[in-house]
């Protein structure tokens, strides 16, 4: 819980990074929010399925991974919205 709401502190640090800071900030901070998406992620398609038996842990497994899916999928679908609406594309 307490590396969930520590990633919260990454939102002034964005903000403060594109205004004031340099490019080598920002790629550390992309990376760091990359590794403890992955991280967490990890943590959570191990952990979840582990209080269930057989069929239910390959059913909870299986609705993890198609979620996660999607909303990859969904994120990738949507991140080119920004550019239409920009008007560069």
């Amino acid at each position: 819980m307490i590396a969930i709401l520590g990633r919260f502190l990454l939102i002034p640090a964005f903000y403060f990074t594109a205004k004031y800071g340099d490019q080598g900030w920002m790629i550390f901070l992309v990376s760091f929010l990359g590794l403890t998406n992955g991280h967490l992620t990890v943590c959570i398609m191990t952990v979840a399925p582990k209080g269930y038996k057989g069929p239910e842990q390959n059913a909870l497994g299986n609705l993890l991974v198609l979620f996660l899916l999607g909303g990859i999928f969904t994120g990738v679908a949507l991140d080119w919205l920004w550019i239409i609406g920009n008007g560069s594309f």
